[in-house]
C-alpha cells in the first residue's frame, strides 16, 4: 500500500476511534473530502473508497470496528480499540499547527481558547518519546522560524477571559445564561438559552432569549460586549429540529444575521476579475456559472446586505449586484473605476 494511502487510512481510523457517537456514511465521505483523500468527485466514487476502507480498517482491527443504528435509522460507525494509543501518531506539523491556530486565534482577540492550545500542543509534546522529543524541539523551533501568521487588517477585540469561561460552562451544561450587555446607549439585563459561540474578527455569543417561544430563531450578542455573565439553575430547551450552528453559520456573509435580508445573491464579475473571482470563497455553498465573453457569476444564499456592500467596494466596478436589489442599491454609485489591483 502506498505511503498516502495508508496515511489516509489510519487518519480515518484515528477519526472513527475519537468519534463517541461513531460517524455516518456521509460523514466518513466528508472526512475524506476534507483531508483531500478522496479518489473522486462523483458521489459513487466516494461511496466505493468509504466501503473499501471500511473493509481494510475491519481487516485491520477485527471486530474492534462496530456498527450501530441511530435514531433517525442511520448507520454509524466506531472503532473501539487501545492498539492506535500505542503508535506514535503526533507529528511535527501536527505540533506546529496547533501553533499557527493558537496565533490566529489569538489575532482574533480570544486568549482563553489560544492559551487552551498551547497546553495541549505543550501536553502532546511531552507525550512523546524522549529522544524523539529533543529531536522535534529543535526542527520545531525552525519551522516557527520559517512561518508566521500574516497580520490581517480588521477589529482587534479582547474577550474577557472570564466572559469565555462561564460563556463555555454554561454551553456544555446546557443551562441558560444572564448577563448584562452593553449596547450603543445603553445597559441592559439579559436572560438566554445559549447554543454555541461563532468565532471571527469580532466574537459573537448565539442564543435565543429565555422564555420566548420555542421555535424562535437565535440572536447574536457580541462577547466583547457581555458584562458579568453567570449560569442560570436552569436548562436551555432545545433548538428547533434540523437546527445546528455550523448550518446557522452558513446562512450569514459574516456575522450579522436577520431573516428578512436572508435571500439569493448574484454577483456578476467582469472577465478581467474573473480569475481572481475564482480564487475566492464567498460563501461556503456558492458556485460559479461561466460566460462567454470570459466574466463570471457566483450564486449563493445568505443573510448581511451591509457585510456583502462592505466586501464589494474593494471589488471596484468589475461586478455588477443582481441580487439583493438592496445590495445593488448600496453600492450603485460607488464603484470605482481606478483601483490598481483586485482583492
Amino acid at each position: 500500500m502506498a505511503y498516502q494511502k495508508a496515511r489516509d487510512l489510519l487518519d480515518l481510523a484515528i477519526a472513527l476511534a475519537g468519534s463517541h457517537y461513531g460517524l455516518t456514511a456521509a460523514e466518513i465521505e466528508e472526512h475524506l473530502v476534507e483531508r483531500g483523500s478522496s479518489s473522486g468527485p462523483s458521489p459513487k466514487a466516494l461511496e466505493r473508497q468509504r466501503q473499501r476502507m471500511l473493509a481494510q480498517i475491519e481487516a485491520l482491527f477485527g471486530p474492534a470496528l462496530r456498527t450501530e443504528t441511530d435514531d433517525e435509522n442511520r448507520r454509524r460507525w466506531t472503532l473501539r480499540t487501545n492498539d492506535l494509543a500505542k503508535m506514535p501518531l503526533v507529528e511535527l506539523a501536527d505540533l506546529v499547527a496547533l501553533d499557527r491556530a493558537g496565533e490566529l486565534l489569538a489575532q482574533l482577540g480570544d486568549r482563553d481558547s489560544a492559551g487552551r492550545l498551547d497546553r495541549l500542543r505543550n501536553q502532546l509534546q511531552m507525550a512523546l518519546d524522549a529522544r524523539w522529543r529533543a529531536r522535534v524541539e529543535v526542527d520545531l523551533e525552525a519551522l516557527r522560524e520559517a512561518q508566521a501568521v500574516s497580520e490581517q487588517p480588521g477589529p482587534y477585540v479582547e474577550i474577557d477571559p472570564e466572559v469565555a469561561r462561564v460563556v463555555s460552562e454554561a454551553v456544555l451544561a446546557g443551562n441558560c445564561l444572564g448577563f448584562d450587555y452593553r449596547g450603543p446607549e445603553k445597559t441592559t439585563p439579559r436572560e438566554v438559552e445559549p447554543v454555541g459561540v461563532l468565532v471571527g474578527p469580532r466574537s459573537y455569543l448565539v442564543a435565543r432569549i429565555r422564555q420566548t417561544s420555542a421555535s424562535n430563531g437565535p440572536g447574536h450578542w457580541r462577547m466583547d460586549r457581555i458584562i458579568a455573565p453567570y449560569i442560570i439553575d436552569e436548562p436551555a430547551r432545545p433548538m428547533p429540529k434540523g437546527f445546528t450552528l455550523s448550518g446557522h453559520a452558513r446562512r450569514l456573509f459574516g456575522t450579522f444575521w436577520s431573516e428578512a435580508e436572508y435571500e439569493e445573491v448574484e454577483w456578476r464579475f467582469s472577465p478581467s476579475a474573473a480569475p481572481a473571482v475564482r480564487t475566492w470563497r464567498f460563501h461556503p455553498d456558492q458556485t460559479f456559472q461561466d460566460h462567454e465573453d470570459g466574466s463570471v457569476t457566483v450564486r449563493f444564499r445568505a443573510s448581511g446586505h451591509l457585510e456583502m456592500a462592505w466586501h464589494l467596494y474593494q471589488w471596484g466596478d468589475s461586478v455588477e449586484v443582481i441580487k439583493p436589489k438592496a445590495v445593488a442599491d448600496l453600492v450603485a454609485g460607488h464603484q470605482r473605476p481606478d483601483f490598481p489591483a483586485l482583492p
